[in-house]
């Protein structure tokens, strides 16, 4: 469905937008998404695990999260929430969903905070 590179459509949307290939490894984010975690460029989030970031006291549940989206075919809707350094409690209202990256199945997600 799409290309890396057709997902810079995503850039500059005022939600975040993230991509994790069915090892759950990040293999895209837009700009609101690298700004929350604290990466200049693309480069510093692909191939890094939930284990790997801000939030990795919460990867077994994020992570059980994607795979339950991975494995429905369907879209997920979810609340998630981590502590984020700098920026306290952070929840959000996530949409999950399975579709193809540069040939591969992948896991798309499109979140929105709330409070």
């Amino acid at each position: 469905m799409y290309t890396l590179e057709q997902l810079k459509m995503f850039n500059d949307m005022p939600f975040l937008v993230f991509v994790k290939d069915e090892d759950l490894k990040y293999v895209y984010g837009n700009k609101q998404f690298l700004d929350l975690v604290g990466y200049g460029s693309l480069d510093e989030l692909v191939c890094k695990s939930d284990h790997e970031m801000i939030w990795s006291g919460y990867a077994d549940t994020l992570n059980e999260n994607d795979r339950a989206a991975l494995n429905s075919n369907e879209p997920v809707n979810t609340d998630e929430s981590s502590d984020i350094p700098g920026k306290g409690r952070v929840g959000a209202r996530v949409c999950k969903f399975p579709t193809i990256v540069d040939g591969k199945k992948c896991l798309m997600g499109v979140a929105i905070f709330h409070d």
